[in-house]
């Protein structure tokens, strides 16, 4: 497997992971897709649903979310390691959240099909999000 290639597909589908894109992300998940997050797991197109709702309820915390370019940090034959930063702002203030997934991919008729993914989340991002929020508070009422 050309990992070059490999690498950028895994890239290209973590960007796609963004509103307006989901239904793209969802058409290029195996329907046998396994995702693995937090001790839990999803199965197919529930995948791409989950990253969905996930922005959905950030929305309703957040004033806003910038998702930045992925990159991937390594690829080997456990699959491409992605690193995928947030900018999340709230009440004024900004954070920078990064996140890690491992993606696990296959040649599907002349493109990529996701088979696999991992969430890893990285060891520094355990705290430094909730002391954002704590900083910044809830969010603002909408006005009147």
């Amino acid at each position: 497997m050309p990992f070059t290639e490999y690498s950028r597909a895994a890239a290209a589908w973590v960007n796609l992971l963004v509103p307006g894109s989901f239904d793209r992300a969802a058409g290029q998940v195996s329907e046998n897709c396994v995702y693995r997050f937090k001790g839990a797991g999803l199965v197919g197109p529930a995948v791409a649903t989950a990253f969905r709702e996930s922005h959905e309820q950030a929305m309703k915390d957040l004033d806003s979310i910038e998702y930045l370019e992925a990159q991937c940090l390594r690829c080997d034959e456990t699959g491409a390691l992605i690193q995928v930063a947030d900018r999340i702002s709230l009440n004024g203030l900004t954070y920078v959240y990064r996140d890690q997934l491992l993606i696990q991919m296959k040649p599907r008729e002349g493109n990529w099909e996701v088979v696999g993914i991992e969430h890893l989340p990285a060891q520094t991002e355990r705290e430094a999000p909730r002391e954002f929020l704590s900083a910044a508070g809830t969010k603002k009422s909408a006005p009147r």
